[in-house]
C-alpha cells in the first residue's frame, strides 16, 4: 500500500480552495492545503499599511443571500459571519450617463428611465428574459446532479431541464444576448452599460458572455450584494480556522512546482523547494494558466 501524508492536497489558499477544503474536513478528510502567498484568500485577502487595511481584490460579494452559495457552505459548517448587505453596490458613470445600480427592482427601472426614456420598453423585455432565465438555472442549480452530471443518462436530463421551462433550445441560450435585444439597444448606450456590467465580473464584453451566464451576473445583482464586516479577508480566515479546528492545516509560502501522478491518477505535490507530499487526491484551485 502506498504511503500517503494526508488524505487530500488542495493547491490555493483563495476562497475556491478554503471552501473546498473545508468542506472535506467537514466530511472527515485530512486536508492540507498548500498557499505561495505568505497569507490565504487569494482576491479576497487585504494588507495593511501603518493603521489602515487595504483590500487587494473583491470587497463586495454575492452569494451570502439565503439560498446563495456562501450561506449555504456557512450553513453546512456552522459558521456565521457578520455581513451587511448594500442597496446599492455600485455607480456607473459613463461618458453621457450616470446610473445607480440599485438591488430594487423598482429603483433601478427608475434610474433606467431617467437616462433611457425611449428605450425602456424594450430594455424591459430584455431585462425580463433574462430574469427568467436566471431563476430557472438558479432553481435548477440547487440539485446536485445538475451541478455535475455523472453520467450519460444525467447529462441528457441536464439539457432537457433547461429547456423545458425556457422552451429554449440549450444551443440558443449559450449563444450572445445581442440577438435577443429588441430595437436599437444592441447599437445604443444601454448596451454599453451591459458591457461595463459584464466587464466588472468577466473581463469580457456582453459579446463574450453567454445568455445563460449573462442572466446570472444579472442576478447577482435582484439577488443581492453584501460587504463582509472588516473586509473580505474575514470570510478567509473563518474558513482557515475550521480547517485548523478539522485536523487540517493551511502552509504558506510554499509554491507548487508540479503534480505527481501516477498512471492516470494524481497522488500528491511536488514544491519548488523539492519536497513532495504524497495524498490520495489533488485539488488545485488555481487558473488555467498556472494549472497547465
Amino acid at each position: 500500500m502506498p504511503k500517503y501524508d494526508t488524505d487530500v492536497v488542495v493547491i490555493g489558499a483563495g476562497i475556491g480552495g478554503l471552501t473546498i477544503g473545508a468542506l472535506l474536513a467537514n466530511k472527515g478528510f485530512n486536508v492540507i492545503v498548500v498557499e505561495q502567498a505568505p497569507q490565504a484568500g487569494g482576491l479576497c485577502s487585504a494588507y495593511k499599511y501603518k493603521d489602515y487595511s487595504f483590500q487587494v481584490g473583491g470587497n463586495i460579494l454575492n452569494g451570502f443571500e439565503l439560498g446563495g452559495g456562501h450561506e449555504r457552505v456557512l450553513a453546512e459548517l456552522g459558521l456565521f459571519i457578520k455581513k451587511t448587505q448594500l442597496n446599492i453596490p455600485f455607480q456607473i458613470i459613463m461618458p453621457e450617463h450616470r446610473l445607480n445600480i440599485s438591488t430594487n427592482p423598482v429603483e433601478l427601472f427608475t434610474e433606467f428611465e431617467r437616462e433611457f426614456p425611449e428605450q425602456l420598453a424594450d430594455i424591459k423585455d430584455f431585462w425580463q428574459y433574462m430574469e427568467n432565465l436566471e431563476e430557472t438555472f438558479n432553481e435548477l442549480s440547487r440539485n446536485k446532479s445538475f451541478c455535475s452530471p455523472q453520467s450519460i443518462k444525467e447529462k441528457y436530463t441536464f439539457f432537457k431541464q433547461i429547456q423545458q421551462p425556457l422552451n429554449k433550445k440549450f444551443s440558443d441560450i449559450e449563444k450572445s444576448c445581442i440577438p435577443i435585444m429588441k430595437g436599437s439597444i444592441a447599437k445604443s448606450e444601454f448596451k454599453r452599460l451591459l458591457d461595463v456590467i459584464c466587464f466588472f465580473y468577466t473581463r469580457l464584453p456582453i459579446e463574450g458572455c453567454s445568455r445563460l451566464f449573462f442572466s446570472y451576473l444579472l442576478g447577482i445583482i435582484r439577488r443581492g450584494v453584501f460587504y463582509i464586516n472588516g473586509g473580505a479577508q474575514e470570510l478567509a480566515n473563518k474558513l482557515v480556522e475550521y480547517i485548523a479546528n478539522n485536523r487540517g492545516v493551511v502552509k504558506y509560502n510554499l509554491q507548487v512546482s508540479n503534480i505527481i501522478t501516477a498512471g492516470q491518477k494524481a497522488v500528491g505535490v511536488k514544491l519548488a523547494n523539492g519536497k513532495e507530499i504524497k495524498s490520495k487526491y489533488v485539488i488545485a484551485d488555481t487558473t488555467i494558466w498556472n494549472l497547465y
